[in-house]
This record gives structure tokens, sequence and C-alpha cells, in this order.
């Protein structure tokens, strides 16, 4: 009788590709709205990601004062930034806000230009981090042409906004970001003390900033060491401040490829009194933002979803 032949069992080094999910980079193209940066961005990211790029072209009100060869602008300058990209593209048939946030549910980011209609409702309701891109002739810094992206090296660095609230979700993707471009990492953290200041340089005064500073630098070390720990190759500098946080941010924005924050929390009637500054940031796009969510359901609510106090006036 003949032995049936046998079939290897799939071990470590035969490992299933086809179960794999492609990730996918969408860009929001809307009709008055220069995107040609914000196109090249995500076709540079989509290439470096070996991902799919997609193209959302919202149906609105404006979609008649719309250059019938806009679209084929946007795919030609995707295609001459990164060639080798799989593009997919076909005008939406929702209004902008909504075929956004419908790319957002299935994408892994979402780049949007920094002129983008209803900017606000999409980083805080959008279901995938949102990069904000600023115009070329109004960016604070550099942006990146297509051969510097191809360095081995990138020698601008990640910078990764952290407070009180941050998220695990927000640091993960900062560290990610830095270590996928092969770039440093600058972790910003500022706090403020309405009631503390230097005005005045008498002891107690001192004493009391120095223990502040020292506490936050402690726990700002704490939160870090997990992730300087799972990413060893991440070169990681700290920058503790007081100060207004969007202030120092867009001071640093010129030497930063990326900023990544966390979705505010504070919620919109605090916005209304002193805007987040992930919001301040996106709105006077100082360099490429990344606006990271947390997983959860849709905050509605004009209140904050974390205890707030007098420095968050003061952010």
């Amino acid at each position: 009788m003949s032995t049936p032949p046998s079939h290897p069992t799939p071990g470590p080094q035969q490992e299933d590709y086809s179960e794999r999910r492609t990730e996918v980079v969408a860009v929001a193209v809307e009709p008055d709205v220069l995107a040609d940066s914000a196109v090249r961005w995500a076709a540079r990211e989509a290439a470096r990601r070996k991902a799919h790029l997609h193209v959302v072209l919202p149906n609105d009100e404006r979609r008649d004062r719309l250059s019938p060869d806009a679209f084929a602008r946007t795919l030609s300058a995707a295609r001459r930034t990164a060639p080798g990209v799989i593009i997919s593209a076909a005008p939406d048939t929702v209004p902008t806000l909504r075929a956004e946030l419908v790319a957002s549910a299935e994408s892994d980011v979402l780049v949007v230009p920094a002129a983008a209609g209803h900017l606000d409702e999409l980083i805080m309701k959008a279901f995938c981090p949102v990069i904000v891109v600023p115009d070329a002739s109004t960016a604070v810094g550099t942006i990146p042409d297509v051969e510097a992206f191809a360095h081995p090296h990138d020698t601008m660095p990640v910078v990764l906004a952290v407070g009180p609230s941050t998220a695990d979700e927000v640091l993960a993707f900062g560290f990610t970001q830095a270590s996928e471009r092969r770039a440093g990492l600058l972790v910003v953290r500022t706090w403020n003390d309405p009631f503390m200041g230097l005005a005045t340089l008498v002891p107690s005064r001192t004493a009391r900033w120095d223990a502040t500073d020292d506490v936050i630098r402690a726990e700002l070390d704490e939160r870090l060491r997990v992730y300087t720990v799972a990413y060893p190759e991440v070169s990681v500098r700290t920058l503790v401040v007081k100060d207004r946080c969007a202030e120092l941010l867009a001071a640093v924005a010129h030497r930063a490829r990326l900023i990544v924050l966390g979705r505010p929390a504070r919620g919109r009637a605090l916005n209304a009194i002193s805007c987040s500054p992930a919001l301040a940031l996106a709105h006077n796009v100082p360099c490429a933002v990344a606006v990271v969510p947390v997983p959860s359901p849709i905050h509605r609510s004009w209140l904050p979803t974390r205890p707030v106090g007098l420095a968050d006036l003061r952010a």
C-alpha cells in the first residue's frame, strides 16, 4: 500500500502573507482648497508605509467651481511624487465632512490640507489620526522633497507633545513615527501654574518652582520608560518648560518633521474660552501636525472628558 504524500506543517519560516492587510493612506481634496502639499505628503507617506493611497473628492455645493481637470492634476502630482504607489480615487456622492469621516474609518491615516473646511469637527470625530499639512508657501519649516525622504536617516525630529492626560495611543504613535522614519524624537512637556512665577526671586518661590519642575520631569520619565525600552533605536530628548503648549510647539516646529498630539479632551465649552493646543496648531499649522484619537465613542458633549483646572486656560 502506498503511503499518501505528507504535507509539511507550516512553521515560523512559512509565514502566511495572504492575511496581511495593506495599509491605506487617505488624502482629502476639496474644491477651492489648495491641497498640493497635502497630496505630495500623503503620497510620500504611502510610499514609506508601502500602503495604498486613496484620494477623497467630496461632493458639495462647491463642486461646480471645481476645475474639470483638478482631479486629474491631483492624481498626476501623487504619481510624480511616488510613482510606485497604488492609487485609488473616485468622486464621492456625500458632503465633505461625511466623506472625510467615512475615509477616516477605512484608512490608517487621513491627510488634509490646513485650509480644509470643517477642520475642528474632523479632528474631533475622525476614527484615525488626522495629519494636517500646511501649504509649502506658508510652512515655517522646510517641506521635505522626494530626495530628502529617501535619506536613510531623517535629520528632522518628530515632536511629541505630552500632557497630564495624554493617552498611550498618542505616545505609541509618536514613537512609531520616529522609529519608522529613523528620526529622533523630541518629547515636549509644558506645565502652567497661574499662581507661580519668578517675577520676584525669593527662596520660597524658587524652591516651589524647582519642586514642581522635578515632579513633572519624574512623571514624564516614568511615562516614557516602557516606550524607550520598546523602541531602543529611537533617540529621545525631553523638553520640560513652563510655557503655553501651542506657542512652544510652534517655536520648535521650524526644526520638526512632524508634531504629534492627542485629540482634545477638554470639551467645546472650554475650547471656546481657550483653544486646545491641537486645534490651535491645526489652524496655524507650522509643519505637518498629527492629531491622534483615542478609541472611544464620539464625544458630543460640550463638557470635558477629563478633570480640568486653571492651567488649562493657559495651555
